[in-house]
């Protein structure tokens, strides 16, 4: 009797320990997309004879911004990994830069930073159906 006990103690622990990682690796993505909404955000405003957007997210790749990453060999400058996931931009154009962040520890949620001149939105999606 002692032994299921254990073991089950010891299941329920894993369980535990493994949900409370995941969602620590998603609050972390959460910060970089962040860190990434407000430095975008200071490109957008930069003039371009600065290396900035000139009022426009145009064009606009990581190599423009300070972030601890590094781009994968191979990727564009459109991808960038650190210990915490992969960030990719989708879409630059504009008033609008969207940058997809998924986590390192969870293939199966996607974080979607929309990110606007004055503000920036994320938004936790379902990385199989998109939603």
């Amino acid at each position: 009797m002692v032994t299921i006990v254990v073991g089950v103690a010891a299941v329920v622990a894993i369980n535990t320990f493994s949900n409370s990682s995941e969602n620590a690796n998603q609050d972390a993505v959460r910060n970089d997309l962040g860190a990434i909404a407000l430095s975008s955000q200071a490109y957008y405003m930069r003039p371009s004879m600065l290396g900035g957007g000139d009022k426009s997210f145009t064009g606009f790749t990581f190599e423009g911004i300070a972030f601890p990453g590094l781009v994968p060999e191979g990727a564009e400058d459109l991808v960038i990994s650190n210990e915490n996931g992969t960030y990719t931009i989708t879409s630059a154009a504009g008033n609008e830069l969207v940058i997809e962040g998924n986590p390192a520890q969870s293939n199966d949620v996607l974080l979607v930073a929309t990110i606007n001149p004055n503000e920036y939105s994320i938004e936790v999606t379902d990385a199989d159906s998109g939603s």
